[in-house]
């Protein structure tokens, strides 16, 4: 993969196309392992213009993006059907900033995703989820870790 651009694209050439539609949004990818591969997975949500209120995941979805192939699809998420509120937004500035090394750190994360990290790696990871945690906001970043337990469960591990 070149970027974490091509990676998202691989969506539109899997039926889990059909998921994303007008209106809704898509999450980040966060990334799992299963005996086929590494799996780039997703949820799709609603949200305000201003990204402070969101509804729950509506679906998840799991795209084996070495491969183009879907891996799953779920339509039943069981989080409390609320109006989710951010409580403190950040800078936009601060986003687009934190999105660029989240974008450049998620390529090199995938590199070596679910393996025991040397130090540079321990270096990469935690740039990685440092920026993601901002990009994502508190709403996201709940469902992440909670949809995704995996990957943070290794990630915190190699963090220690």
């Amino acid at each position: 993969m070149q970027s974490l651009k091509e990676v998202k694209s691989i969506i539109f050439q899997t039926e889990c196309k059909e998921l994303i539609r007008e209106g809704l949004s898509c999450s980040e990818p966060v990334m799992t392992r299963d005996e086929t591969g590494l799996i780039d997975n997703y949820f799709i949500y609603a949200c305000n213009e201003d990204e402070t209120q969101f509804s729950k995941p509506i679906t998840i979805f799991g795209v084996y993006s070495d491969l183009k192939r879907k891996a799953y699809s779920v339509d039943k998420v069981d989080f409390e059907d609320k109006v989710y509120k951010v409580a403190e937004k950040s800078e936009d500035s601060a986003v687009l900033s934190a999105y660029n090394i989240y974008s450049a750190e998620y390529l090199k994360v995938r590199d070596f995703a679910f393996c025991d990290c040397n130090e540079e790696q321990r270096g990469s990871l935690k740039r990685y989820m440092d920026t993601f945690r901002l990009v994502s906001g508190s709403v996201l970043w709940h469902f992440y870790q909670q949809l995704f337990p995996s990957f943070f469960t290794w990630a915190n591990e190699q963090l220690k």
